[in-house]
């Protein structure tokens, strides 16, 4: 880089030191650009306000001759062809590096404009300049940034795509105001409205991902617009897709089919991105994830966990068959007294058809009885998918506790059941839910089997906690939780008895969990045993406080 110092090739002009008026002096020094006249001999003929902001020095300090070689001047190309080209044409621009008075490098944007004496000789140099030093940063930093973005837009295993959407908001905006409920009822004005503005929403670019995931060589493969990769039941998505845009929302994601260019269908999250400051251009950046194998191995877990509650239900209803044998002859037995009774007051010298009538009414209950005992062993017993509904938890819980009754009775346990009305309602698998329930109750039964009789005490309690979360929890008196096993109870074989296999906590961790909920286990702190409680979200809309329909 080249210094330039005062030239003797440059003459001192014989109007050397003449300034401007001082009307037009004081005009000249208003301007944020600089202003400088250079003699031959270096000094500066004139120097304006604009020189002094940017360099430093005021107009007397760079009066003298030599002055202009303290800014220590660097071309970005040789000093020769500058002159070169000053001398040849009476002109040059071009960027110059300068040091000013305290220290700062400045890149500046100047303009030369020679004056010459009658016989062609340069007196002198008059220069404009501009601080570009930020610009020329800034430019850099974009230059970086664009780098980068490319870089990214091609390197990562998404595939994105820029979209003009400017001709669908231009035909928005000629059938209505675009706010939200406009853009609505534009979408569902026509049959084809939606297909249209897939077709007028044009593609800019994708990155090679893109490619890769829908079957093309190139980019030209893909067509002009997106609207061939959109089946028809995957409308609703693209259209509220275009609301978010027109509304303003700087982003919008959804889960979606997709069609690649040989008619697959594909299982994608697709992500569209309105940056506002492309908004007023149109400009839209969507990402697209093929999440097809994923959703494939969602489906084949839920599928297997299905499968395992199931087979956790079957044996739940193994262990509980002397208790469902009792419950279901208590009716049964009911039944077959209650007709025999009925047959002897029809059939006396007088019958007593009131008293026959009663005994009749009390064999239907029974009856009923019987097959509502009947139908939630089918229901525990049947490998269904799940179905969720709206129910109370207490009645999840009090169909629990029939199933578990006779089990209880038999070993001496003495339940209490607390606070199980004025709940809101879930919407979750009934059956589900209650086999969770019933997991735990017979847990905490097995729990307190070594127990003198008087000291098996099971509690159940039902109640709402402060963020709105239906909890049901089962206390037991048995002897707590095993440390060995505190950390993991919830883990596929973990069990603290002999004969288990340490399924039945895992399983009901996974079915509360898919339902929004959670599930725990903790020492009791005021008393022997153990509490085990879950949790799941009442149901959206639901009042606080629906009475439970066997709350007595």
């Amino acid at each position: 880089m080249a210094t330039i110092v005062p030239q003797p090739s440059l003459s001192p002009s014989p109007d050397a030191g003449r300034q401007p008026p001082a009307d037009l002096a004081n005009l000249l020094d208003l301007s944020d650009d600089t202003l400088s006249i250079r003699g031959g001999d270096g000094a500066m003929q004139f120097w304006n306000g604009g020189s002094t902001r940017l360099y430093g020095w005021a107009a007397e300090d760079m009066a003298t001759p030599g002055s202009y070689a303290r800014m220590h001047t660097r071309f970005d190309t040789a000093e020769e062809d500058v002159l070169a080209e000053l001398v040849r044409t009476g002109r040059w621009e071009g960027h110059v590096t300068r040091t000013t008075r305290d220290g700062r490098e400045v890149l500046v944007s100047v303009r030369w404009a020679a004056s010459r004496t009658e016989d062609g000789t340069i007196d002198r140099i008059v220069e404009t300049g501009r601080d570009v030093t930020w610009d020329i940063i800034l430019e850099e930093d974009f230059r970086r940034s664009e780098y980068r973005y490319r870089n990214m837009f091609q390197a990562m295993a998404v595939s994105f795509w820029e979209l003009d959407f400017s001709a669908v908001k231009q035909m928005v905006a000629e059938w209505s105001h675009p706010n939200e409920s406009d853009l609505a009822a534009f979408f569902a004005s026509a049959p084809n409205a939606i297909r249209n503005s897939m077709a007028k929403t044009r593609i800019v670019d994708v990155n090679d991902k893109t490619l890769r995931m829908f079957g093309a060589r190139t980019r030209e493969d893909l067509g002009e617009t997106m609207e061939r990769f959109w089946p028809r039941e995957s409308e609703p998505v693209f259209a509220a897709s275009g609301i978010a845009a027109m509304a303003g929302r700087p982003t919008f994601e959804a889960e979606t089919k997709m069609l690649t260019l040989d008619g697959r269908e594909i299982d994608v999250m697709f992500t569209w991105s309105f940056p506002p400051q492309e908004m007023g251009h149109g400009t839209v950046l969507v990402g697209i994830v093929d999440i097809t194998g994923r959703l494939r191995v969602q489906q084949e877990l839920q599928r297997v966990q299905g499968e395992l509650a199931h087979a956790a239900r079957v044996a739940t209803l193994g262990e509980l068959a002397a208790s469902i044998a009792h419950e279901v002859n208590q009716p049964l037995a009911a039944i077959v007294n209650f007709g025999e009774a009925a047959k002897r007051w029809m059939f006396r010298p007088e019958p007593d058809m009131a008293e026959a009538n009663t005994a009749i009414e009390r064999m239907i209950a029974d009856s009923r009885r019987a097959s509502d005992i009947i139908g939630r062993i089918r229901g525990m017993a049947t490998k269904s998918a799940p179905k969720p509904t709206l129910f109370h938890p207490c009645e999840a819980v009090r169909e629990a506790v029939q199933l578990c009754r006779h089990d209880m009775q038999s070993r001496g346990v003495a339940l209490s059941i607390a606070e199980i009305a004025g709940l809101p309602r879930v919407r979750a698998d009934r059956i589900q839910i209650q086999q969770v329930a019933v997991n735990l109750i017979v847990n905490a039964i097995q729990a307190m089997a070594d127990l003198p009789e008087e000291r098996r005490a099971l509690v159940i309690r039902t109640r709402l906690t402060p963020d709105n979360m239906v909890l049901i929890e089962v206390q037991d008196s048995g002897p707590g939780i095993d440390p060995a096993v505190a950390d993991r109870l919830f883990t596929a074989f973990a069990s603290t008895k002999e004969s288990g296999m340490g399924m039945g906590l895992s399983i009901s961790r996974s079915i509360v969990e898919a339902h929004g909920g959670k599930i725990s286990g903790r020492a009791n702190h005021d008393g022997p045993g153990a509490t085990f409680a879950f949790s799941l979200p009442m149901a959206e809309g639901e009042k606080l406080d629906v009475p439970c329909p066997y709350a007595a």
